[in-house]
């Protein structure tokens, strides 16, 4: 993983639950079921290509990589080197690295609170 986190790694995975593994919880629970509605309302899935725009940790991208199947694939997008990191572990851990492509705009990625929409992508 990334060294240095940057300021959108730092609220997902440090601020955001505010270090409690049981509010982590409480807001899975709230956001699965919003998520699988994302997911359905895209279906059919199965051997598609699914673009996961901001995925942050995880949470869309990695419940796609079971409906995309052995022939589709997902697509992680993301400003934070250190995000895309964390999902690429966590696919690792499913095994599912064949699926699963990352890409970063750094220009994007800027140390100001200010984020600034780019055309341009680098995949990783």
């Amino acid at each position: 993983m990334a060294t240095e986190h940057d300021q959108w790694s730092r609220w997902v995975l440090e601020r955001r639950d505010g270090g409690s593994r049981r509010q982590r919880a409480i807001a899975l629970e709230f956001l699965a079921p919003i998520r699988d509605r994302v997911l359905d309302a895209a279906e059919p899935l199965d051997g598609a290509t699914l673009l996961d725009v901001g995925s942050g940790d995880g949470l869309i991208g990695l419940a796609g990589l079971e409906r995309v199947g052995a022939h589709g694939v997902v697509i992680f997008s993301d400003v934070s080197e250190v995000l895309l990191e964390q999902c690429r572990l966590l696919v690792a851990d499913r095994s599912a690295t064949t699926q699963a492509r990352f890409v970063q705009d750094r220009r994007t990625a800027s140390t100001d609170s200010g984020f600034r929409p780019s055309a341009t992508l680098r995949r990783r």
